[in-house]
């Protein structure tokens, strides 16, 4: 179903680039529905089991808290982790405290 509407004035009225919509036309008269979009981003990775144990056995040492854990974790161990995700395991353990200052 074509309409005679200029891909130009549909990308004004949804604030799109024109080559998108254009992208968009030929999508939908190939498959004949509209293309679906995935989350953007990369995937969260699962693929070290015990990252739970490793970084709450780090916490237990003193003054460190998830910057120290996550640089112990990448350098000795090779563990590629997150800071983010290092500080919500010693959130959910109670081995640490939310301060408001901090966020």
């Amino acid at each position: 179903m074509d309409y005679d509407i200029s891909t130009g004035f549909v990308a004004k009225q949804f604030g799109v680039t024109q080559h998108r919509v254009q992208q968009l036309a030929k999508h939908y008269r190939k498959i004949g529905e509209l293309p679906v979009l995935f989350r953007p981003g990369r995937n969260p990775s699962d693929n070290h089991e015990n990252l739970r144990d490793e970084v709450l056995w780090g916490k237990r040492k003193p003054r460190c808290g998830a910057m120290g854990i996550a640089a112990y974790l990448r350098m000795k161990d090779g563990i590629m982790v997150d800071n983010n995700l290092v500080h919500r395991i010693i959130l959910e353990g109670s081995l640490a405290v939310e301060g408001p200052e901090r966020r």
